[in-house]
């Protein structure tokens, strides 16, 4: 990762970047002071080569229009690579409550910016990555979980500059004296130019503004709002520009007309709320206080969530308090009693939390016998197979975290009955009162002029807007409310046409709406996916994508802006036609190649010494852009194949699986073991631990972990070590800090889910296999890792149809016998399931069952890398890309050069003696600097039959060129 993001950070936090200390994890026994504002948790960035520089931001300019609460603001910026090397820029950057992005544009090579088009999430991504193997220009903005925004752009050119436009959108907050705009001046360095053009609409007189580093803004009357600028040259940025906009006494309604259909944005007066005051809420007895002990909770603000407690406590005066504490599992609940406010034996319990492993909310019991629930929760929720549903109790959720999922603790909370505490956005004391007030709730919307419908919040009172499609040009919605007396109030909100006008109007309908989808987001993708494609929106379904040529528009069937859309036309109709005879060529293609597997299969080998040994030749550490290799060899004409005990099989019958088949030919079974080499990692830390008592451990790895936040490596080889211990629940909470590291990392999840496996622990990696194949559905690794794990699971008929798709569905080439391979599992799996299952699915030219005795599969995690498999037989002849087929009959897969494997070899009746297993790491030609390689080995003796063995090893690559031993078998 490039420090790009550190410009980026500042740049498109919004209002974000304000004074004030960041939030700190709480130290048990230390007290620490509140923070005025809550900042966004730091974005770290590695950069594990020699000699990268940090890109350097050279100027930045800035656009904001506000039109009543809306404000949109379009940052400009212009930043160079100063390296030697090309290198993608990624970036990560959270947003507040109520701020999205709805806008992004990259510079093309003729200095024109063209503007990106929404495509569907995972179709993004794959195209992203597969036009980037091509050297040519992409950039992708996507939402990863919660409110969490992802950009990566290629190429940072050696030595060269790069422009980019981020457009984001935000509902501005009340101040005192009016509404408040931010505009953050922190930039990691200083800039060659500087460029600010604020216009306000709607505003009952000139705003006013103030800053660290610009002065104040002087807004000026134009038109039928007030505009300020200001430019600046070698400016030092600092702080912020804080703007105040007074409102104006009548709010009027602004419109805007897409496609033949009027959008309506219209604010709320407070005055229409009159006699709908909050009332005191009976106060509870018995409370149950959910928090979010995960390792993701250490940056909350529990300076403000404790004072928030402590004045909650002291109005409650008595109260009983069942404690949950949950990470990747819940921790047994606790008792308290607080008796005259005085709850500090609590308090000690919760600043003595150690925050460590995913988050699995839904570990949380709501079923306990309380009046109400208190949640402290960023409320991203990323570990475990089910879903945190709203108990059916009221529960407050407190948001003290900026790295969060807002909308989902604003839905459970509101549809418990309760409501979202946010501690970014208002302090203790005045959070308080959301714990104390019963208020009105929005609980419907109708009008005979408009459709669609939707509202800022569910709660009347200042910041109260609604937004919808007019049908008529002049109407008015009711709004009916429920009053915490049980009563029930409407109020008329007139609706009509309006000469104010804004671009903004559509697409911040379609925001309002996609929040309230967003709720209940596992059964609303559909219409999310709509709404982001038709208005440009950046979802959780969809994304941002530019493409340099109109040719890759055509390929990936994305629809291009405008400048490019006849051009488009033109060339979709032979390409249309081109990926139908691609499709029907895939599965004859496969065919022909699981034809010759099984030639091979059926054919016996001579285990007798060869004539003379086979000379083989390694490749140079450099070689990384060699010929595709050949196919696997089909038997020769003049030796004669001779018929195996196998047996095919169709969907109204199930193979039987004998010990004959391991053989296949053979008389007896031979005995074949595995002794894999025992790897430990030359960490130092690993070292202190492992010299530690078994109790110790954890406290030492508590320890060294903030030296280590980024380090993957450091919590598997933690994990590994408390594992080997027989610490297995810690062991896996440390493991589960891969679902925490990195949002929708499908590298560290594919890790992490390859390491719950080996643990036995295949419940949990299938929700993890379910997310990477949702993230990449382009990649057969996806499908093949997510089928391997429902088999292991005990989900036979579920993994057979993962199977399948991988050798259906055509893929890239960069995928060399990945169908073969995940076929003859397939086959395994049909003939060792404990029931039939049903295959009629499935070609049947496929359904053909072959036993092995021996079988070793090698992945890895990193795309774009070169890593090899050899084996070396008791004849003293390797196997491997260059030597597929072995006098004895060892066969190995195609050589994949530019993903993650799988690399194979398969051995039906192996000789006895030993055979050495090693793997070759070349190199990799990824764009973004990475920090090793992880890969998985798995070793199988007796393959596909009722004696099937297997054992698996993980392990770590640094340097290209680099051999490692990974273990042996010895056949008897």
């Amino acid at each position: 990762m490039l420090t790009l993001r550190h410009f980026f950070r500042c740049m498109l936090l919004g209002a974000l970047l304000c004074s004030g200390a960041v939030a700190q994890a709480v130290t048990p026994g230390k007290r620490l002071p509140i923070a005025d504002d809550v900042m966004p948790r730091p974005i770290t960035i590695s950069v594990p080569g020699a000699g990268l520089k940090p890109v350097v931001l050279q100027s930045v300019a800035v656009h904001t229009e506000i039109v009543g609460r809306l404000a949109q603001t379009t940052v400009d910026l212009t930043f160079q690579n100063p390296n030697n090397r090309v290198l993608e820029g990624q970036l990560q950057f959270p947003l507040l409550d109520g701020q999205s992005v709805t806008g992004f544009a990259l510079e093309m090579p003729d200095g024109s910016l063209r503007t990106a088009v929404s495509v569907e999430k995972d179709k993004g991504r794959q195209v992203f990555e597969d036009v980037t193997r091509q050297r040519i220009d992409p950039a992708l903005l996507e939402v990863t979980q919660g409110n969490n925004y992802q950009a990566r752009v290629y190429p940072l050119n050696p030595n060269g500059t790069r422009r980019v436009q981020v457009r984001y959108t935000e509902v501005l907050r009340d101040a005192d004296d009016g509404l408040r705009y931010r505009l953050p001046l922190t930039y990691p360095n200083r800039l060659k130019a500087f460029d600010v053009q604020v216009r306000v609409d709607g505003a009952a007189r000139a705003p006013t503004s103030a800053s660290t580093a610009l002065g104040a803004l002087k807004f000026v009357k134009a038109g039928t709002g007030f505009e300020a600028r200001l430019s600046q040259q070698d400016f030092a940025a600092k702080g912020t520009v804080d703007v105040v906009i007074p409102l104006a006494p009548v709010m009027p309604t602004y419109t805007q007309t897409v496609d033949g259909q009027t959008y309506f944005y219209a604010e709320v007066s407070p005055n229409l709320f009159a006699g709908m005051a909050a009332t005191q809420r009976r106060l509870p007895k018995r409370i149950g206080l959910l928090w979010d002990a995960s390792g993701s909770g250490q940056s909350r603000n529990h300076t403000r969530e404790l004072a928030l407690l402590d004045a909650w406590f002291a109005k409650v005066q008595n109260v009983t308090v069942s404690l949950q504490r949950v990470r990747d599992r819940a921790e047994p609940a606790k008792t308290f009693s607080v008796v005259g406010g005085d709850w500090q034996a609590l308090r000690r319990e919760l600043e003595s939390t150690v925050y460590d492993g995913a988050s699995n909310l839904a570990e949380f019991d709501t079923r306990a016998d309380v009046d109400e629930f208190l949640l402290f929760s960023d409320g991203i929720d990323n570990y475990g197979d089910k879903r945190f549903e709203a108990p059916a109790k009221p529960m407050f959720a407190v948001l003290a975290a900026t790295v969060a999922d807002p909308v989902r603790l604003r839905y459970l909370s509101e549809r418990s009955g309760g409501q979202l505490i946010d501690l970014t956005a208002d302090k203790p004391e005045a959070a308080l009162q959301g714990l104390l007030l019963a208020s009105p709730r929005l609980i419907g919307m109708q009008s005979n002029g408009a459709r669609d419908l939707v509202s800022t919040t569910n709660i009347p009172g200042k910041g109260f807007a609604i937004a919808g499609v007019l049908t008529e040009s002049t109407t008015s919605v009711q709004l009916t409310f429920l009053q915490p007396d049980g009563q029930r109030k409407t109020v008329d909100v007139p609706a009509k046409t309006a000469p104010e006008s804004s671009d903004q109007i559509a697409a911040e309908w379609a925001r309002l709406r996609v929040a309230q989808l967003e709720g209940d987001y596992d059964f609303n993708k559909g219409e999310i996916r709509r709404l982001g494609k038709a208005f440009g929106l950046v979802t959780r379904e969809t994304s941002l994508i530019v493409l340099d040529r109109v040719e890759d528009y055509v390929r990936y069937d994305v629809a291009p802006p405008p400048e490019l859309r006849q051009a488009f036309e033109k060339l979709r109709v032979d390409a249309d036609n081109r990926t139908r005879n691609d499709k029907a060529q895939h599965l004859q293609n496969v065919a022909a190649q699981w034809a010759e597997r099984e030639k091979w299969w059926q054919r016996d080998f001579p285990k007798s010494t060869p004539p003379q040994p086979k000379v083989t030749e390694d490749r140079g550490d450099a070689d990384l852009a060699r010929a595709p290799a050949a196919a696997m060899p089909a038997p020769s004409a003049l030796e004669p194949v001779q018929s195996s005990a196998s047996r095919s099989f169709d969907g109204n019958q199930r193979m039987a699986v004998t010990k004959a088949d391991a053989g296949a030919g053979a008389a007896p079974v031979r005995q074949a073991s595995i002794r894999l080499r025992a790897w430990t990692p030359d960490e130092p830390y690993i070292e202190r631990m492992a010299q530690a008592q078994d109790e110790d451990i954890y406290r030492h790895y508590l320890d060294e972990r903030a030296s280590y936040a980024d380090s993957t490596a450091f919590f598997l080889d933690v994990a590994d070590l408390l594992l080997s211990r027989g610490q297995t629940d810690l062991g896996l909470r440390v493991l589960s800090n891969l679902a925490e590291m990195n949002l929708e990392n499908r590298q560290v999840l594919r890790v992490l889910g390859y390491r719950l496996l080996q643990a036995g622990q295949a419940r949990l990696a299938v929700p993890v296999f379910r997310k990477v194949r949702d993230l990449a559905q382009e990649e057969p690794q996806s499908f093949r890792d997510l089928g391997l794990a429902y088999a292991q699971d005990g989900q036979p008929q579920q993994a057979i149809d993962m199977l399948w798709q991988v050798a259906e569905r055509p893929w890239q080439g960069r995928f060399p016998g990945i169908e073969v391979i995940a076929l003859t599992e397939m086959n395994t799996v049909i003939a060792t399931a404990p029931q039939k299952l049903d295959t009629s699915r499935i070609d049947p030219r496929f359904l053909h069952n072959m036993p092995l005795d021996l079988r070793v599969i090698l992945t890895w995690d990193t795309d774009l890398t070169d890593i090899d498999l050899w084996v070396t037989d008791p004849n003293g002849e390797r196997a491997f890309y260059g030597n597929r087929l072995s006098y004895q009959g060892g066969a190995v897969s195609p050589d994949c050069t530019q993903g993650y494997g799988p690399e194979e070899y398969s051995l039906k009746k192996a000789k006895p003696g030993n055979y050495k297993v090693e793997v070759k790491f070349y190199g990799e030609r990824q764009q973004i600097v990475t920090g090793g390689t992880t890969i998985q080995m798995k070793l199988f003796t007796h393959y596909a039959t009722a004696e099937q063995k297997e054992q698996s090893v993980t392990m770590r690559l640094k340097k290209p060129g680099e051999g490692i031993f990974v273990g042996e078998f010895e056949v008897k």
